[in-house]
Parts: C-alpha cells; sequence; structure tokens
C-alpha cells in the first residue's frame, strides 16, 4: 500500500504515484436521463452527443443547479463527484492516503467541496497541494520561476517567491479560452483543408467528427517532430488523406499566444533570467515554445505528465505531516544538493565595488545605498516604480562594513539575495543577485577594475 497523489484540472483528472500515471480520465461527463458517462467513455461520445456533454464541472465546481440537471444529477458538484468516483474505483485497492493536487484557480468554497466529496466517497485524504507548486518545487533553485498551465476554458499563470522556501506568489487567468477552444480551432483548420482538397466534409457527420477530436493528440504529438503530416480519415467506403502543416495549426493560436506571452513579459524583471514551465498539457502545443523562447533571458522547461505527483511525493512530509491537520499547502521548502547553489556569496576574496542596475553601476561605500519605492532627493539611492509590487518606500540598504557587502531588508515584503530571503542583513558577493518586488527588479554586484587590473 502506498501514497497516490490525485491532480485535478477540467482539462482531466490523473492518478500517480510519481512514477507514471496510474489513471488519466477526462474531464468530461455525458448525462442522458440519469444515465451518466465520465472520463474517456464519455469524451469519446462527446462530439455524438453534443446536447448532453458537460466540461465545465470542475471549472464550475459548486452546488448551484445545472443545465441538463435530472434529479439525480443536479449540480456540477454532482458531476464531480461521480468523476472522482470512478478515479478512486481504480486505484482504492494499492492506496493507503492521497494526495490532492488542485489547481490554482480553485476557491476556498471550492476547495472545502472537494474535500466534502472526497470524505463521501471515504478517499484518505491526507494533504492537499496547489499542483503548480509542486511542479515547480521539481526544478532547481535560483532563476525566478513562472509556471504556465492550461485547463479546458482557460490559461494560468502563476509566480513564485524564493527564500528557504518557493512560494506561490501570484496568480494570474491570462485568457478566458483554454484547451477546449483551442481544439476547436485546430479541428477547424483541418476540416477546411479537407473540404479544400477533397472536397469531403468530416464534421458533416457525427461520427467523423468524433474520429477528428480522437486522434487530435496523435497528430500534434507527430508534428513535434515534423512539419507536416499526412492526415487519413475513412467514411463511406472511401479513405481521404490531406497534408497538414504546423504553420497552419500555428495560425489557429493566433489570438491566444500573444496573450501568454504579453503576460509572460509583463510578469518578469526586464533583462533578468528567469524559467518558465510549461505544464505537460502545453508541451505538444504547434509553436508554442519556440514562440515563449524568444521572450529575452527566458529558459523554457518542459514538464512531464508525473512532474506535479513527483513533487508532491517528494515533499509529502511537509504536505502530508500527519498531525490530523490539513491545509491548501502553498508554500514549500526546497530540496537541498550537497552542492545548492545561491547559498553563499560567489567569493570571499573580492568584494563587490558597484551594484549594477539597468546599465547603470551605482558605488557601494560605508555610507547605505538605499533601495525602495520613495527614496528622499538627498539620500544616496535609487526609486524604483511605484507601481510595481511589493515594493517598500525604503526597501533595503546596500552598505560596506569591515571590508565586506551587506545587504540589509527594511521591507515588509522581503528581499532576496540569489533567490534566497534575507533574514535582517546577508553578505554578497561578485555576480549575486539582489531581487526586490513582485515581477520585481534585479541588482546584480560587480567589480569595477582598473587597466591594469587593479
Amino acid at each position: 500500500m502506498a501514497a497516490t497523489v490525485i491532480e485535478l484540472n477540467d482539462v482531466g483528472v490523473t492518478a500517480s504515484t510519481g512514477e507514471g500515471l496510474l489513471v488519466d480520465s477526462p474531464g468530461y461527463a455525458v448525462l442522458d436521463g440519469d444515465e451518466l458517462v465520465v472520463g474517456k467513455r464519455a469524451y469519446e461520445t462527446a462530439r455524438i452527443k453534443p446536447r448532453w456533454t458537460n466540461n465545465k464541472y470542475w471549472a464550475r465546481l459548486s452546488l448551484d443547479g445545472m443545465p441538463g440537471a435530472t434529479r439525480r444529477y443536479r449540480s456540477h458538484a454532482d458531476l464531480a463527484h461521480a468523476h472522482l468516483s470512478a478515479v478512486w474505483g481504480a486505484v482504492r485497492d494499492d492506496t493507503e492516503s492521497v494526495i490532492l493536487a488542485v489547481p490554482a484557480t480553485f476557491d476556498r468554497d471550492q476547495l472545502g467541496l472537494l474535500l466534502g466529496i472526497a470524505q463521501e466517497l471515504e478517499i484518505p485524504v491526507a494533504g492537499m497541494v496547489d499542483a503548480g507548486l509542486a511542479a515547480a518545487v521539481t526544478v532547481d533553485p535560483g532563476t525566478p520561476i513562472l509556471h504556465l498551465d492550461i485547463q479546458l476554458h482557460r490559461v494560468v499563470l502563476c509566480l513564485f517567491d524564493q527564500s528557504d522556501q518557493i512560494r506561490r506568489s501570484g496568480v494570474f487567468v491570462i485568457a478566458d479560452e483554454g484547451l477546449s477552444a483551442l481544439r476547436d480551432a485546430w479541428v477547424g483548420v483541418i476540416e477546411d483543408a479537407f473540404v479544400r482538397n477533397t472536397r469531403f466534409d468530416p464534421m458533416h457527420v457525427a461520427a467523423t467528427e468524433q474520429v477528428l477530436y480522437d486522434r487530435l493528440a496523435e497528430w500534434l504529438d507527430a508534428l513535434q517532430d515534423n512539419d507536416s503530416i499526412t492526415v487519413e480519415l475513412e467514411a463511406g467506403g472511401r479513405n481521404h488523406s490531406v497534408v497538414i502543416k504546423i504553420d497552419q495549426l500555428a495560425q489557429a493560436n493566433a489570438n491566444i499566444y500573444p496573450q501568454i506571452v504579453q503576460h509572460v513579459r509583463g510578469r518578469t524583471r526586464s533583462g533578468g533570467d528567469f524559467r518558465l514551465l510549461l505544464s505537460n498539457r502545453l508541451n505538444a502545443f504547434p509553436g508554442l515554445g519556440d514562440t515563449l523562447r524568444m521572450l529575452a533571458g527566458c529558459e523554457v522547461v518542459h514538464l512531464d505528465a508525473d512532474a506535479v505527483a513527483r513533487g508532491a511525493m517528494a515533499h509529502a512530509d511537509a504536505i502530508a505531516p500527519g498531525d490530523g491537520a490539513l491545509t491548501y499547502v502553498t508554500s514549500l521548502p526546497w530540496q537541498k544538493s550537497d552542492a545548492d547553489p545561491g547559498t553563499e556569496p560567489v567569493s570571499d576574496t573580492a568584494a563587490p565595488t558597484h551594484l549594477l542596475h539597468d546599465a547603470q553601476a551605482f558605488p557601494i561605500n560605508e555610507i547605505p545605498f538605499v533601495i525602495g519605492s520613495s527614496i528622499p532627493h538627498d539620500a544616496r539611492g535609487i526609486n524604483l516604480n511605484s507601481a510595481t509590487q511589493g515594493i517598500s518606500r525604503r526597501h533595503c540598504s546596500v552598505f560596506l562594513k569591515d571590508g565586506r557587502v551587506h545587504v540589509e531588508d527594511h521591507s515588509s515584503y522581503g528581499t532576496y539575495v540569489n533567490g534566497r530571503k534575507v533574514e535582517g542583513s546577508s553578505v554578497a558577493g561578485l555576480g549575486d543577485r539582489v531581487g526586490v518586488g513582485a515581477p520585481g527588479d534585479d541588482f546584480r554586484f560587480i567589480q569595477l577594475v582598473n587597466d591594469d587590473g587593479s
């Protein structure tokens, strides 16, 4: 018997031990009268029975009445209950405890309702964690981290602060259409290609329309390694085929990709390096990775389908401490390696002489150099944009003392050296970075030398 991580997303519900998916159940329900089908079977009939299909019950999880309600299934919570019951039934016999990994968009009422459903199903929930956090904690600390995920009906960006822990600091819905709308757009491209080139319309008959949606993931995977593929469909005893280019499908994303780029750029420091973690649900998106790599300083990290479960299992003691308390975890300690980067200054012997910010180098001496949003004109320091979140009027100061450079925090929000939160004051060395605010400003310690090297 072991722990199992159940990850919830309206795209689908998965169950895993961190070593591979046990269950991957699409977030679809087909309710025909009092007959309810959920998961894969529902997805495979969704285009055939569109009037009876519901794929919004996780996003709209509540006890309120829903369209198409019956006496037995009256609310989205009833559909979620049936779906979670099916997933739990598949892993119950081999599971001793469960960690629920929940999307950042769930509000307090939805979290409470989810726990009520789990209790009614007798699921032994030992802990509950933000799904993006569980994925983010699997990467190394240091560079600022953002996590991009897609749901069926929206795209979500999460920001994370780093110190001795990693903490979710911001949640942004950056598009009000998600995977469902994109699937429709991609299928529309393929349909148009068939009509123009073969005069065969696969959307004319529900059965072939369903085949388009069923095979879409397969075609997207194939386009990861090819600029174009041949798409074949059989209908009416005849085979029909067209060539689909990756650029055609990427063009169908023309409305959503710019929104993603704009929001990521707006949440990162100008000129600073950062890592953008892409949920596995985004990995096969045509052209998305190449588009995001064009952002200055952006390192795109493609997460696998087991990343959330792996991170949750690695931090099970923090998520599920076993003391009977059950909280929604939005911060976790880093797993420190023997060579944990960024915990000490780069050099103990050569002290920095200047602080670099936006191509300006400010000298460091015994008089404190103050960073904040409202520095007096007669003080040494720099005024940052007061509209930037997380910047105090007098945020922190940098000064030379006993031959070493010190960073002293005065803020309500926190000052970070190499991603580690400053507790009172900290010594900094050459190459170290000071981070303030969210998404924040970045300062770097440098040393200016003369021509003779002195």
